[in-house]
């Protein structure tokens, strides 16, 4: 297959919907803390549209959530985590507490991100 580049603008607001990790280095110690590091990837399956729309005045601009035939490739990264964290998310996808979700998601608002996706913050309502 050949390759050819695009060089045209289309601008497209993706919405990002699943996450993928997994554990690259088990427990390790720190500076007395004990901490591991998983590789993670954050997917889109849905992006926005705007569309005209007509209504009694005319047109107006709507956005419309769209699904991607495939989920696309978001942002991927590595990240250090204190082991504690990893070890509620294992919990919970043997229990499926919701308790523990939601401890998952308190522990999420320290989980940063630089660069491109500064001040995103990640929040889950599942894993599976």
């Amino acid at each position: 297959m050949k390759k050819a580049l695009i060089t045209t603008k289309y601008p497209v607001t993706v919405i990002p919907t699943q996450m993928r990790f997994g554990l690259t280095r088990d427990m390790f110690e720190l500076e007395g803390q004990k901490l591991c590091e998983i590789s993670y990837e954050i997917l889109a399956d849905k992006y926005l549209k705007t569309v005209e729309v007509p209504d009694e005045v005319g047109n107006r601009t709507e956005e419309i959530e769209l699904d991607f035939a495939t989920p696309v490739l978001y942002h991927s990264d590595r990240k250090i985590i204190p082991y504690a964290m990893y070890l509620l998310i294992e919990q919970y996808r043997i229990s499926n507490e919701p308790e523990l979700l939601q401890q998952i998601n308190t522990a999420l608002f320290s989980f940063q991100f630089e660069g491109s996706l500064s001040g995103f913050s990640l929040q889950v309502s599942d894993i599976a």
